[in-house]
């Protein structure tokens, strides 16, 4: 019961982090303004990225608070790179169609 909560909290948290993430890094590489509706949901999507951070600390019970900080920093750098990539390719590939 134990190990099933803590994967399933854990794909939670990663599933917020990924959302917050995306939502903060988002507008800033697309190379378009959103509208205001939308900008008012990317802000309160972004307010997930501490709620999936939570998630994911309290998803990893049997370590210490040292390793679960770490294990959270490396978790969070490899989703912020992702998502930066991610955007990345967006805008090009938006920027080739507009060429072509």
């Amino acid at each position: 019961m134990k190990r099933t909560l803590s994967i399933l909290l854990s794909i939670l948290g990663f599933y917020f982090m990924w959302l917050g993430l995306y939502s903060l890094v988002g507008p800033i590489l697309l190379p378009f303004s959103f509208t205001e509706p939308y900008s008012v949901y990317l802000y309160t999507a972004a307010s997930t990225l501490p709620l999936g951070l939570g998630i994911r600390f309290l998803a990893l019970f049997g370590l210490t608070r040292q390793e679960r900080f770490k294990k959270l920093l490396k978790d969070s750098l490899i989703v912020l790179s992702l998502v930066v990539l991610l955007t990345f390719i967006t805008k090009v590939s938006m920027f080739l169609r507009s060429r072509s």
